[in-house]
């Protein structure tokens, strides 16, 4: 059984960035008010989820199961579009 502790843990990921590519990430950051490794960790994050989405939307779109449109499911909860 996990403890509350051991949900919380971090793993660090590290990679190489060129000087351009630190130079732009440093810049954007910086825009935005937030450091470095905060922006670079929130823009993996965003992308995961993303391709999350996809692989998930792939799924459903092969699967045999029956789909509904919008307008089907708005008719069946009686909501007027």
């Amino acid at each position: 059984m996990q403890t509350q502790t051991s949900k919380l843990k971090s793993q660090v990921v590290s990679f190489r960035i060129d000087k351009e590519e630190q130079d732009a990430l440093n810049n954007i950051s910086s825009f935005y008010g937030v450091k470095p490794t905060l922006f670079a960790k929130q823009l993996m994050i965003d992308r995961l989820e993303e391709i999350e989405d996809i692989i998930i939307a792939e799924r459903v779109r092969k699967s045999d199961e029956k789909r509904y449109s919008f307008e089907e499911v708005a008719e069946e909860f009686g909501i007027e579009l």
